[in-house]
């Protein structure tokens, strides 16, 4: 049975037409950016998230006979403990996973998963119609907005912004309507 986080990442991929796969990037870039907001975090760390949601973050450490910079650094000894073939100039990755964040680290993660989740779609709308420059292609608009319509077309991502250089606006929605064209 799949757990909760399985469930809301694929409900999340299906609905912004995304993988899984970019759906736990988006959490792990998430966890870094929460990570980094909390007192006394170190900065070069990675995170990694599994499958059931739970995450590990990473501080990579360089390997030194004698220690200037605790933050950084890793005594030979230590290192050893944690990578038996760890020699002195190498880099060992050390466990720092924090037990909790703090609310304003909450919210910085969640910006940062909407703002990672956003890239990837505009990745994948980019990479859709790369194939199509300079192409014609026939579609309806589907919803009009201020920012920018979506429209519609028979490309495997139906759904996509319509860039503002792209839109006429010299009619108005009442010119078409009586047209006789919708």
């Amino acid at each position: 049975m799949k757990s909760e986080f399985e469930l809301a990442a694929a409900q999340i991929a299906a609905d912004k037409g995304l993988t899984i796969g970019d759906v736990i990037e988006a959490v792990r870039v998430a966890v870094e950016s929460a990570y980094i907001d909390l007192p006394g975090s170190l900065e070069d760390i990675y995170a990694e998230v599994d499958t059931e949601g739970s995450f590990t973050v990473f501080a990579n450490k360089t390997v030194v006979s004698k220690v200037s910079d605790p933050d950084t650094e890793i005594a030979v000894a230590g290192a050893r403990e944690l990578d038996p073939s760890a020699d002195v100039g190498g880099v060992v990755r050390v466990d720092v996973t924090p037990t909790g964040f703090s609310r304003i680290a909450a919210q910085k993660a969640g910006q940062a998963m909407r703002d990672t989740l956003r890239e990837a779609e505009r990745m994948l709308v980019r990479d859709l119609y790369t194939d199509h420059v300079n192409e014609l292609m026939v579609g309806k608009i589907v919803r009009i907005e201020t920012a920018a319509p979506s429209w519609n077309s028979d490309a495997p991502r139906p759904y996509c912004p319509l860039p503002s250089r792209f839109q006429d606006c010299t009619w108005t929605w009442s010119e078409v309507t009586h047209s006789g064209n919708v």
